[in-house]
């Protein structure tokens, strides 16, 4: 069965010995969105992402934790998820703790703090919730995952560690049979010089935590590795391409940013949709180039003269990636983030459903994170002009 999204087709044809030409009359080309049904996998091919045009989404801020007359300090959050109830469990990584927001952004409770008992911890990559309704939280550095409870308590813990210890292990889903499905996240490998590749495994993991399959293989992140007389030191490669994922609700996505190729996966770790965009990549303009020169200087502005003289050799690839960002909504949406570009203050996110269709499209700012989306509510991690992290969460609004 396949379905495409456009304008009705009509078609002018000449018919040749052996050949049918026909030539559209009234539409481009070919249809922004075809979705071709399989044996329920479901084959989504867009358009260029550039050229989508779908229902546009406006966002409007609810609440901001800078604002008020006592602001809320964080510190490396890097994870937040909004809850039955309402609120939003942020993960403020560098404390560490969990500090729960109420609807309107007042602080709930916090939980946890440094240390390796129950309900501390030394790190925190990932907050899921798991079918029950429960917060599980990962501290990658502990090799272990916490249930917390709808009123904080503390559930139980798992242990769930890498097989070394250069690389970080990510949950992305809690499948069924308490298996999770997982990508490497941090590796801690070095070169002595050139550039390197990351790759990492699809994993599923049994309850005991053994990894029972590797789902493949993808391409991660690129690195320039570079020696000078003081030591030795790594970069990302300028407009480089990495391994982008999400997930949620035992669901799971992940593709590199090579080219739009994404694979969605379900609670049984079966592939059940892939979406593929088509269109080149774009070359980077010279100017974008020298932006991003300016700021890798401006970020090495302390460091001594020799690491800055051997950074400034980075290299930078000729195209921009396909694209920049994936997550996962409450509904089993697909959110698909533009790649931002030095100086652009906007990112477009365009939005497909659990069906393959095309919902909507909404511009955030560039310089922010999507950290969760749930309903209408967006939750983004920003910074102000003094660089201090704060959280915004924002109302979708529906032109429809």
């Amino acid at each position: 069965m396949m379905r495409a999204i456009g304008t009705p087709l009509l078609l002018s044809c000449m018919i040749l010995p052996g050949v049918v030409a026909c030539r559209d009359e009234s539409s481009p080309p070919s249809p922004q969105v075809v979705v071709t049904d399989s044996a329920g996998m479901l084959y989504v091919r867009l358009a260029d992402l550039d050229s989508i045009t779908a229902e546009p989404w406006q966002a409007e801020e609810v609440y901001n934790t800078a604002a008020g007359a006592a602001p809320i300090e964080w510190f490396r959050v890097t994870a937040a998820r909004f809850l039955a109830d309402g609120s939003l469990a942020v993960a403020n990584s560098g404390t560490p703790e969990i500090v729960f927001l109420d609807g309107a952004g007042a602080v709930q409770r916090r939980i946890g703090g440094a240390g390796e008992g129950p309900g501390e911890f030394r790190h925190i990559s990932v907050l899921r919730l798991n079918r029950a309704g429960e917060l599980v939280v990962y501290d990658p550095r502990l090799g272990r995952l916490t249930r917390i409870g709808p009123d904080g308590e503390i559930l139980g813990t798992r242990r769930f560690a890498p097989p070394n210890r250069v690389v970080d292990l990510l949950p992305l889903a809690l499948l069924d049979g308490s298996r999770i499905l997982a990508v490497y996240g941090g590796q801690r490998i070095f070169a002595a010089g050139g550039e390197r590749r990351d790759s990492t495994p699809l994993f599923v993991f049994d309850s005991a935590g053994a990894a029972l399959d590797t789902l493949g293989v993808w391409p991660a992140q690129e690195w320039s590795y570079i020696s000078f007389a003081e030591g030795a030191a790594r970069r990302e490669v300028g407009f480089g391409r990495t391994l982008a994922y999400a997930g949620r609700n035992g669901y799971s996505v992940l593709g590199s940013t090579d080219s739009l190729d994404l694979t969605v996966f379900d609670r049984t770790a079966h592939a059940v949709m892939r979406v593929i965009g088509g269109g080149a990549n774009d070359p980077v303009a010279a100017a974008d180039v020298e932006r991003w020169r300016a700021d890798q200087d401006e970020q090495m502005a302390a460091a001594p003269e020799a690491l800055r003289r051997a950074l400034s050799q980075t290299p930078h690839r000729e195209t921009y990636p396909a694209f920049g960002a994936l997550l996962l909504d409450d509904a089993r949406r697909l959110w698909i983030g533009s790649y931002v570009r030095p100086g652009q203050t906007r990112q477009r996110w365009t939005v497909i459903g659990a069906d393959g269709q095309l919902d909507g499209t909404v511009f955030l700012p560039a310089d922010a994170r999507l950290l969760d989306v749930a309903g209408d509510r967006l939750a983004l991690l920003r910074r102000n002009e003094l660089d201090e992290e704060y959280i915004a969460v924002l109302r979708l609004v529906r032109a429809s």
